[in-house]
């Protein structure tokens, strides 16, 4: 029994030790939201591109200043053994400061945010990260982190928290073929071309196409009565209404 004793009590006291190495946390260095426009987004194709962009939105809610101060992002897909959705390099700062952005990976991307990485108390940035959706999946996930150190030294480690960001994927060419009837995508400030079926034609298999084109985008989405934004989403969900048909369209199935 006393060597049963010995082990435990061992095993204890490196808990203890190294529980008091690692790096503390302090939850008013916060994520404070992240969203996804939109929510759901169909799978990219040939047909047309599609992306997601992550509004993304962090402060330093402590009494100190924050020195290094950064966010990273990764991309993973659930249902597809490999992807090749990509993270788009350029970021959309909404408000505070993004200083440098860079990827080790097309899937993950490194911000310096701040005045070169130096945040205020009581400051933080909302930003947009724009990924490309893969081809393949029905999920993808953002995994965020947000950090930065206490202090103008070699800094303390503290403090990092992390977020997971869900996006349904929606395959037009599954189950019920809802490519011909459904389309969702984020749409950038160049605008974009969204449209039902195959290459914006008719067919005897789907006689009827919706096309939808959005010009150039100055006045988007608005988040929560703020300013207009440079971008937007779209979505069809094409319904058809029989009795908004004429007697040769209807004699014509």
């Amino acid at each position: 029994m006393r060597h049963w004793n010995g082990v435990i009590a061992g095993i204890v006291l490196a808990s203890v030790w190294f529980g008091s190495t690692a790096a503390p946390g302090d939850p008013n260095v916060a994520i404070d939201g992240i969203t996804s426009y939109p929510e759901a987004v169909t799978l990219r194709s040939d047909r047309y591109p599609t992306s997601v962009s992550y509004r993304v939105v962090v402060g330093n809610h402590t009494t100190n200043a924050l020195n290094r101060s950064f966010y990273s992002g990764s991309i993973s897909v659930d249902g597809s053994a490999t992807t090749d959705a990509s993270i788009e390099l350029q970021v959309y700062a909404e408000s505070g400061t993004v200083s440098s952005c860079t990827q080790s990976a097309p899937t993950n991307i490194q911000c310096v945010l701040g005045d070169g990485g130096y945040l205020a108390p009581g400051t933080g940035a909302a930003f947009w990260v724009t990924v490309n959706a893969p081809t393949a999946g029905a999920l993808m996930t953002l995994t965020s982190t947000f950090g930065g150190d206490e202090g103008k030294g070699g800094g303390n480690g503290c403090c990092d928290t992390v977020a997971t960001t869900d996006t349904t994927l929606v395959d037009p060419l599954s189950g019920d073929n809802s490519f011909k009837r459904n389309a969702r995508t984020f749409v950038p400030s160049a605008g974009a071309v969204l449209f039902t079926g195959v290459d914006q034609v008719a067919t005897a298999d789907d006689p009827w196409v919706t096309i939808v084109t959005v010009p150039t985008v100055t006045t988007g989405l608005s988040i929560d009565g703020g300013a207009p934004l440079p971008f937007t989403t779209a979505t069809i969900a094409e319904a058809l209404v029989l009795s908004s048909c004429g007697s040769y369209a209807l004699a014509q199935g």
